[in-house]
């Protein structure tokens, strides 16, 4: 029962589809503009422009912020007033070069008093042994 219900209904679809063309759903709008040509085929109007020949500008003004792919951030290990900056920007560094020089005069007067102090320790060591 079910089986020729399927099959009957498989079938009126079929003969329903076949007989759209002949009913007319599918003809061609009347508002649509169509110039007839030579031999009875119909032709589509369309617009053209002709194109010329120009130059074209490569340059693109834009405003904006630019970000690099890749970005490095440097951070002494001492803080400092910088003396020199021993590269120049956009060279590639080798690992382990000097890039830059900080005011050392504080480091040189600590290590002047380390100095001292180990002398001063030395000799009260030496007088103590005696």
């Amino acid at each position: 029962m079910k089986k020729t219900l399927l099959t009957s209904s498989i079938v009126l679809v079929i003969i329903f589809l076949i007989a759209l063309p002949k009913l007319g759903w599918f003809k061609p709008k009347k508002d649509a503009p169509i110039a007839s040509g030579a031999g009875g085929k119909q032709k589509l109007m369309v617009e053209a422009i002709v194109l010329k020949e120009s130059k074209l500008d490569n340059k693109l003004v834009v405003t904006g912020s630019i970000l690099p792919n890749e970005s490095l951030e440097l951070k002494s290990e001492s803080s400092g007033k910088v003396v020199s900056i021993s590269f120049q920007e956009g060279k590639s560094v080798s690992k382990g070069s000097l890039l830059l020089e900080i005011n050392n005069d504080d480091l040189k007067a600590q290590l002047q008093k380390q100095k001292y102090n180990q002398k001063l320790n030395q000799d009260n060591e030496f007088r103590q042994r005696k």
